[in-house]
């Protein structure tokens, strides 16, 4: 197995609002900063990359994670008539995906 993950540019981003602190084939934080398995997951634990557990597999918040690279994710995402939503929990979550839901169609 690669300790490598797949590339992940900032289009890759968008649409999305967490993904995996680590993956081999979809966007994920460590492929975004080109950090291999290990040392993403030891900044995921302390607390250097900003993270949600959602049933039980950790999340990044990826307005967070842009910020955490000095972009703005209102104008890199798009973000038009409401703030960006970071998820702390599972429950908030769901919460989140409605409301970027709700302001994508203009609910």
């Amino acid at each position: 197995m690669t300790s490598r993950p797949a590339p992940c540019t900032i289009p890759d981003l968008r649409g999305l609002l967490h993904v995996p602190v680590w993956s081999a084939t979809k966007p994920s934080a460590a492929g975004l900063l080109d950090m291999g398995r290990s040392a993403a997951y030891v900044a995921a634990g302390d607390g250097s990359l900003p993270t949600t557990k959602i049933g039980g597999r950790i999340y990044v918040p990826v307005a967070s994670l842009l910020r955490l690279v000095g972009l703005d994710p209102h104008v890199v995402l798009g973000y038009v008539g409401a703030a960006a939503v970071e998820p702390t929990t599972g429950d908030d979550l769901e919460t989140a995906d409605v409301a970027a839901l709700g302001a994508a169609v203009g609910a």
